[in-house]
């Protein structure tokens, strides 16, 4: 893992390859440790970036979480590395900064990946972050990482894979988990949309 300053916060972020750069956000409550498979097939061609969230991985959340703070979080972290123009993919909430870093810097993205994402508020958010928080207020993070693994992945899916990705999320402070929930239960990206120019993708 690699570390840069960036915004008041230590930003981990992995980093692989040569060539035109591509930047990966995960979901929520993992980390760019889920990007790894990825990271190996992309790298004989691009220079790959794999950026853990604020409060997500080896990342600080010192200044709080805000879709609009991971976007700014990620446009700096590239300048930084000198990437001024890169491919964009990201999973669930990764969707949402990637929308919201193309509506804040559109010159700097050469396409779009919006994998199993959303651009506006979920009608059973606040249900969600109830329930999450009930939750949260009994067990752990590990058995909650378990407990949404078992709920989430496939069957089929290695229990090693399960068991990691539950790691993963147990390894998150619960009060990062919730405010990172709350801000993306009530995220609206939707009027960027029509913004969007650029090759996309959704899965």
């Amino acid at each position: 893992m690699n570390h840069a300053e960036i915004q008041g916060e230590r930003i981990a972020y992995r980093e692989a390859g040569q060539g035109t750069p591509v930047l990966l956000i995960h979901s929520l409550g993992t980390s760019s440790e889920i990007w790894e498979p990825t990271i190996a097939q992309l790298a004989d061609k691009f220079r790959v970036i794999a950026m853990d969230c604020r409060g997500h991985g080896g990342s600080t959340n010192r200044g709080g979480f805000s879709v609009e703070a991971i976007a700014e979080d990620a446009h700096a972290l590239m300048t930084k590395l000198g990437a001024e123009r890169f491919h964009y993919a990201g999973i669930s909430m990764g969707g949402l900064y990637g929308i919201k870093g193309y509506a804040l810097a559109r010159e700097r993205f050469l396409s779009l990946t919006l994998a199993d994402s959303f651009a506006a508020p979920n009608p059973m958010g606040p249900a969600r972050v109830a329930q999450t928080r009930e939750i949260l207020a009994q067990s752990s993070m590990l058995e909650f990482g378990k407990s949404y693994v078992a709920d989430t992945l496939l069957p089929t899916t290695a229990s090693s894979l399960h068991q990691r990705i539950a790691e993963i999320i147990g390894s998150m402070k619960a009060a990062d988990y919730m405010q990172t929930l709350e801000a993306i239960m009530v995220a609206d990206v939707t009027r960027h949309l029509p913004e969007i120019e650029i090759p996309t993708l959704i899965v």
